[in-house]
């Protein structure tokens, strides 16, 4: 998980986000968030360096498991929108914990194209699964 956690780290140091990660904390966080028997991990690689340069996670859970995923991932002190939108789901729903692609790599002029790869898998198991979104 190196490259992937080094990744991590460097998108999410920038703006909006500004946070800073060391690689044990990010391995920690994928390994707890990839922990369930249904989770998915999608990656996209620089063919040359062999670097991730983009991921996508998560995992089909229950509704009853979103409120619980979403405070440990942001902690939030008004939690009503959230409880709203589970009324109108599923008993099992899709949720993307992260989704990601390195700066220099969203420049490129198949950006989008790298997005859908990245995601085609979640697609792929919302059709498998027959879940909601979140």
């Amino acid at each position: 998980f190196g490259s992937l956690a080094r990744a991590y780290a460097e998108i999410f140091a920038q703006p909006p986000w500004n946070e800073r990660w060391s690689e044990a904390d990010v391995i920690t966080k994928v390994e707890r968030e990839l922990a369930d028997q249904k989770s998915f991990l999608t990656l996209m690689v620089d063919p040359v360096q062999n670097l991730v340069a983009g991921f996508c996670w998560g995992a089909v859970i229950s509704k009853l498991s979103i409120v619980g995923r979403v405070q440990e991932a942001h902690p939030l002190g008004d939690l009503h929108g959230l409880y709203a939108m589970l009324d109108d789901i599923g008993e099992r729903v899709i949720f993307v914990d992260e989704i990601a692609i390195l700066p220099r790599y969203r420049e490129r002029s198949v950006g989008l194209l790298d997005l859908m790869h990245l995601v085609w898998p979640v697609v792929m198991c919302i059709v498998r699964e027959r879940v909601g979104v979140l």
